[in-house]
């Protein structure tokens, strides 16, 4: 089992050679880059979080899956979403560390999304991309009559604190059905969500988005087998178009704060109904629910404000000094 200080401070001798990046990701050997990413850009990116042997035995598990069974694109391999192969590659790896840094309690993960694009998904013609593909993000746990499985969430919102994928297969190319992200997504929505509400989300679902391009526009993760990622609920996202000859493999964990649900109503003035899955506070804040979050955050800022106060006085001894020092001068002068 990878542990997660091990993850953040360098892969074993056996790893193999890192591989060149087109798009920039939380290295794993700098943690403090993993709470700068988190809170600009809404989400990070652990490399090397799942050791080999526990992406081997889940992509063991998905492929006997799809020998045994026709696949059904809204409930991928139902027979293994809760098997030990599947749930190992949150608790037996380092997204399990980082998740207790972040949020502290939270609901444990029984079961994984497997989330599989086949070639030529989302593209058109002959194997082509979509003009404006980019611009149909969203964000998970709406109503979408195109999905019976989310047909049910109409009048309602489930949403929940973390989203994090793990990588199976190698996508280290645009194109490949990759994860697409929008940086600093979060905040944008959380604002937007203040002034406007929710209830075109409740009687709309994820029709009921607002159709924004946000302003650091989107990125497609490249990414390797074990590497893994972390989002805040609110980050926007959607997936690639896959022009290559090969299957995405990816798992994806719905994580939830054990404050969600509690009756914690926080500072929110929405009113919510009994038996509603919805947590509206933690979309109009959405580190709420992030405590590890939170105190880091609480920590820089007084780390910051002592180092001001610090420079604050060095300046002060320098002016003195420099003042002293012209006094000498001009006495200097006098006394010639």
């Amino acid at each position: 089992m990878s542990s997660f200080i091990s993850s953040m401070f360098g892969r074993g001798s056996s790893a193999p050679a890192p591989i060149p990046r087109a798009s920039p990701a939380f290295t794993s050997q700098d943690p403090e880059e993993m709470w700068r990413s988190l809170l600009s850009d809404g989400f990070c990116v652990l490399q090397g979080a799942v050791d080999k042997k526990e992406v081997d035995e889940a992509l063991r598990a998905i492929n006997r899956s799809l020998g045994s069974h026709v696949p059904n694109r809204e409930d991928m391999c139902p027979d293994c979403k809760t098997a030990p192969e599947i749930t190992n590659l949150f608790n037996k790896s380092a997204v399990k560390g980082a998740l207790d840094m972040l949020l502290g309690s939270y609901h444990p993960v029984g079961g994984g999304q497997i989330a599989l694009r086949f070639p030529g998904d989302n593209t058109v013609g002959h194997n082509e991309v979509p003009p404006n593909w980019q611009d149909h993000w969203h964000i998970d746990g709406l109503g979408d009559h195109a999905n019976k499985q989310k047909s049910s969430l109409y009048g309602d919102i489930s949403n929940f604190t973390a989203l994090v994928g793990v990588v199976l297969q190698d996508a280290c190319e645009d194109f490949m059905g990759n994860l697409v992200v929008y940086s600093g997504s979060h905040i944008e929505l959380q604002e937007y969500f203040k002034a406007n509400g929710f209830e075109d989300l409740y009687t709309q679902g994820v029709s009921g988005l607002p159709r924004m391009r946000f302003q650091r526009g989107h990125r497609q993760l490249h990414l390797r087998a074990g590497d893994a990622i972390i989002a805040n609920y609110c980050t926007a996202h959607t997936i690639a178009p896959n022009i290559s000859p090969y299957i995405r493999y990816s798992v994806y964990f719905r994580v939830t704060s054990k404050t969600h649900g509690s009756g914690n109503r926080g500072q929110s003035s929405v009113h919510v109904r009994s038996g509603m899955k919805h947590r509206p506070e933690s979309m109009l804040d959405v580190w709420c629910d992030w405590p590890g979050l939170k105190r880091h955050m609480t920590v820089a800022t007084a780390t910051s404000q002592a180092q001001g106060q610090l420079l604050h006085r060095q300046q002060q001894i320098e002016l003195e000094e420099e003042r002293q020092l012209r006094i000498v001068l001009e006495r200097s002068k006098h006394d010639t």
